[in-house]
């Protein structure tokens, strides 16, 4: 069996938000999270290296 896929992504995107909501409890106020979707890669290759270096160099509490 042979496995095709087309990657139409060469890099990846980084978009920063600040979410407030009035529910939220005071202790998650700074709560850094990454939020990481729909990558469509194998390890190892470019991307994911990509990636695990990114999360290495960011201090975040979450990543999803």
């Amino acid at each position: 069996m042979r496995e095709t896929f087309l990657n139409f992504t060469k890099r990846l995107h980084e978009r920063r938000l600040v979410l407030r909501h009035p529910e939220l409890p005071s202790e998650a106020d700074g709560l850094r999270m990454a939020f990481v979707a729909d990558l469509h890669v194998r390890k190892p290759g470019p991307i994911f290296d990509q990636l695990m270096g990114w999360l290495g160099a960011h201090e975040v509490d979450v990543a999803l």
